[in-house]
């Protein structure tokens, strides 16, 4: 029986055991027990989970599904096998399966979250990070600028994988906190790792991984600077210290991790080679992040500019510079319950924080909606702007004449309370 940290994972022969899928570990022992087995010569490894493990977090789930496939697409090891009772929320992340992009844009739209990514490309990036920014958008209100750095930084970070990583995929993960209004991030590669990244340009000469990170969390660090500009672990790194969140970054054989204006580092064992060799041709990466959605961010000082918003700008009117919230392209869950209603609301007051523009609600190509839909959308949404205010940043467009008695009701019955 393999011996520390036996309370988190264990193992016996090419067995693994997993006592714990919360602690960040995780990851780390794990990589290092699957390492012990291939030394001994085993091609399979028996993964069993622990049957009251029912619940996990991405910078867990993330590496160990991210590692699971390069043990399996590159053969190192010729069977994989899980066993156990695996809780409703942790079969549901796919871990043993990530969903590819372009296969399960569908489920992409409806369920987001709580679910393990693999992209390919640009255009996996853009439609993850889209609707990502779009649905939390519609989960929660968010202090100012949350949703443009987010939204700038998840783009820096999973074109890292497809411009520096040296391989076809990398997996990411989402995972929206309802009680402390936090919203968690994951992403995994099995590349090249940073150290051996920056190894590969002119400028850098990392003595090892914990000084790679550390490099690359700097400004305008990259590898070719020809290429690429350098900024964007520079500017994760000053968002979470903006919004007092954490971030953590591993590869090769380091950990670097950030919270309330401390850095530590330690050891982290996140690669294919046994020995750990910090030339090894797979140093894996995985980045993961949280942001305090309460906690309002500067986008100049976080990002050093001002970001110009491309999703809020495609709603923007070019005539008349308002904001045209068109409700049928806008619920992609329908107009007759009142969930729908709470995300319409939601996603309608981030907006008006965001541009500080009055907003056109268009209900074109919508003939009814219910009056749980109007009153959570319309009723709350006049009461929480106040009558006045909402007369003068609000305009209702498009609405018939059902339409248009229901949300009167619906107001009407807000304003008497």
């Amino acid at each position: 029986m393999t011996t520390g940290f036996t309370d988190l994972i264990s193992a016996d022969y090419n067995s693994i055991y997993l006592h714990n899928i919360k602690n960040p570990m995780v990851p780390s022992i794990f990589v290092a027990r699957v390492n012990d087995i291939i030394y001994r010569g085993f091609d399979q490894v028996l993964l069993t989970f622990e049957d009251n493990l029912d619940f996990t977090f991405p910078n867990v789930i993330v590496p160990l599904a991210g590692y699971i496939n390069f043990l399996t697409n590159t053969e190192v090891i010729d069977d994989f096998k899980i066993y156990g009772n695996l809780s409703e929320y942790v079969k549901g992340t796919n871990f043993n399966e990530p969903l590819y992009v372009k296969s399960h844009e569908g489920q992409l739209q409806q369920y987001p979250f709580d679910k393990i990514w693999e992209f390919h490309d640009e255009d996996d990036v853009f439609k993850i990070v889209t609707i990502i920014i779009n649905e939390i958008n519609k989960r929660a209100l968010l202090a100012d600028g949350i949703s443009n750095c987010a939204e700038y930084c998840l783009n820096e970070v999973l074109d890292n994988v497809l411009q520096h990583s040296g391989v076809e995929s990398g997996y990411f993960m989402a995972q929206y906190l309802k009680g402390p209004n936090t919203i968690n991030f994951s992403i995994f590669d099995y590349g090249l790792g940073i150290y051996n990244t920056l190894n590969e340009s002119n400028s850098y000469f990392p003595i090892g991984a914990i000084d790679a990170i550390t490099m690359s969390v700097k400004e305008n660090v990259t590898r070719d600077k020809n290429e690429h500009q350098g900024n964007g672990l520079f500017m994760l790194h000053n968002l979470v210290h903006n919004n007092k969140s954490r971030l953590s970054i591993c590869t090769h054989d380091a950990h670097y991790f950030y919270e309330d204006n401390q850095i530590k580092k330690g050891k982290w064992w996140l690669t294919n080679n046994r020995n750990n060799e910090r030339n090894t041709k797979n140093g894996c990466t995985n980045v993961s992040f949280s942001l305090d959605l309460n906690n309002a961010v500067s986008v100049k000082d976080s990002l050093g500019h001002e970001k110009i918003d491309i999703r809020l700008e495609m709603l923007e009117d070019d005539l008349t510079g308002l904001i045209n919230y068109v409700v049928s392209e806008r619920s992609n869950t329908g107009f007759g319950t009142r969930r729908s209603g709470k995300r319409v609301r939601l996603d309608i007051i981030n907006i008006i924080n965001e541009t500080k523009k009055t907003v056109n609600i268009d209900f074109e190509g919508v003939g009814i909606i219910s009056s749980s839909f109007a009153d959570e959308s319309i009723g709350k949404l006049v009461k929480e702007l106040g009558f006045m205010r909402f007369q003068k940043i609000v305009q209702l467009k498009n609405a018939n004449e059902t339409i248009t008695d229901i949300i009167n009701t619906a107001v009407m019955k807000r304003l008497g309370e």
